[in-house]
């Protein structure tokens, strides 16, 4: 059985969603999208990093004038993004 056939014979996006709407919800990741996450965890499409990285930031001086955490994601994919 795979770990996406698992409540009550459902299977697919609505067993995720049944598995994990709360954690979705309380992550505050928006609804749209819900199913690509389904789908690039099913599929074992870890791609994040064609895209994005996290850093640690070392810089005291920035440390000192952030209400911010020492991490910071930043964009490696060439050419960025484009806000749609």
């Amino acid at each position: 059985m795979s770990s996406v056939e698992l409540v009550d014979g459902l299977d697919g996006l609505k067993s995720f969603l049944a598995l994990h709407y709360a954690q979705l919800k309380s992550s505050g990741i928006p609804e749209i999208y819900w199913a690509t996450l389904h789908s690039k965890l099913t599929d074992s499409n870890f791609d994040a990093g064609d895209s994005f990285s996290i850093a640690e930031i070392n810089d005291d001086i920035t440390l000192m004038n952030s209400t911010f955490n020492r991490w910071k994601v930043m964009v490696t994919r060439p050419g960025g993004y484009i806000s749609h």
